[in-house]
């Protein structure tokens, strides 16, 4: 098993909201390689707000990314830029994540440890903020 992270980027923009998201991985030597790279447009003026509000978008492209590439590779680490504008989109909750996560069969593509309650999902959420 190996062990990727997904950084988020996004834009809000007067007509759309684009979320931008890469995953990568470390090789050996310690460089860092693409393995997965998206981005969607979602046009505010047919968008669901609640969609982009909830945090929604930036789940389902988590599951996007665990569909798109081999097993072998497990979510360790998800980055978000925070948004630019926090009445227009928002993080997801780690609730929301995990929810997400178990209901998609999803649990073994994660870094988790089990307790007598279930498994535990240990994925890093992290907020960065990003000027430029």
């Amino acid at each position: 098993m190996q062990n990727f992270r997904i950084n988020f980027t996004n834009k809000v923009r007067t007509d759309r909201v684009v979320i931008g998201y890469t995953a990568t991985t470390r090789t050996q030597d310690g460089r860092q390689r693409i393995i997965y790279h998206g981005e969607q447009d979602y046009y505010r003026d047919v968008v669901p707000l609640i969609f982009l509000e909830s945090g929604a978008a930036a789940v389902e492209a988590i599951g996007q990314v665990i569909k798109g590439i081999d097993t072998d590779y497990v979510l360790s680490e998800v980055i978000f830029a925070v948004p630019q504008n926090t009445a227009i989109l928002t993080v997801p909750s780690f609730m929301s994540f995990t929810r997400y996560l178990t209901d998609n069969g999803y649990l073994s593509r994660v870094l988790t440890h089990a307790t007598a309650e279930g498994q535990i999902v240990d994925t890093k959420f992290s907020q960065e903020l990003r000027l430029g």
